[in-house]
């Protein structure tokens, strides 16, 4: 799976147990034991047709990772990182 950090937005763009073309998204929601704070979560469409991310996506979602509670999303994104890094170190066999 590889996280894009663009200036305004986060975006999955690949996840090795899902077919290529499948349709990812970042999307946040207030903190569970702080509604202060933020939550990011990456979440597949796993119904959706290959290569249709066009705004025709499937209703059904999967959350595949969630972030810590933190109060800027920025920070959020940066913890959906640290999830991710050793996950990349081994897919790449480092």
């Amino acid at each position: 799976m590889i996280l894009t950090l663009p200036t305004a937005h986060a975006r999955v763009v690949y996840g090795p147990e899902f077919p290529a073309g499948s349709v990812f998204d970042v999307v946040n929601s207030p903190g569970v034991t702080n509604t202060g704070c933020i939550v990011s979560h990456v979440i597949v469409y796993p119904t959706t047709k290959l290569f249709t991310a066009d705004g025709m996506v499937s209703g059904k979602c999967v959350e595949v990772m969630r972030s810590t509670e933190h109060l800027y999303v920025q920070e959020t994104y940066w913890s959906l990182m640290r999830i991710l890094r050793p996950k990349i170190l081994k897919a790449i066999g480092m």
